[in-house]
């Protein structure tokens, strides 16, 4: 009737992403450090939570480590919680670089090498 552990769910811009057990009591600033953090250049956090009665909660809001406990940036947390760190824009500037430099880099070798 009253497990000693929750099961969530996290991803995004975190270190360790999938299923976490957890203790029961946890919040989320738990959870995130439990997967390692947030990474560099993360954007606001997304907690979705399915109610019993079918009802679904979004909460959108930017991580904040010092949060108080219990409160709307740092909730206590049930089994079945999905947790993602988005991206922020500088984040996603930042990746799209990173994939398209490299290509662009080596045309232009490939471009050089042929003349």
């Amino acid at each position: 009737l009253s497990p000693a552990s929750i099961v969530i769910f996290i991803g995004g811009k975190v270190p360790g992403k999938g299923m976490v057990d957890l203790p029961r009591g946890s919040y989320l600033n738990q959870a995130i450090l439990r997967v390692g953090g947030v990474e560099f250049l993360n954007g606001p956090i997304e907690l979705i939570r399915f109610s019993s009665d079918g009802t679904i909660e979004k909460r959108v809001f930017n991580y904040s480590p010092t949060a108080a406990k219990d409160s709307y940036k740092n909730p206590l947390l049930i089994s079945g919680d999905m947790i993602r760190v988005k991206n922020s824009p500088l984040g996603i500037a930042k990746d799209l670089v990173g994939e398209v430099l490299p290509v662009a880099l080596s045309f232009d070798a490939l471009y050089r090498l042929i003349n």
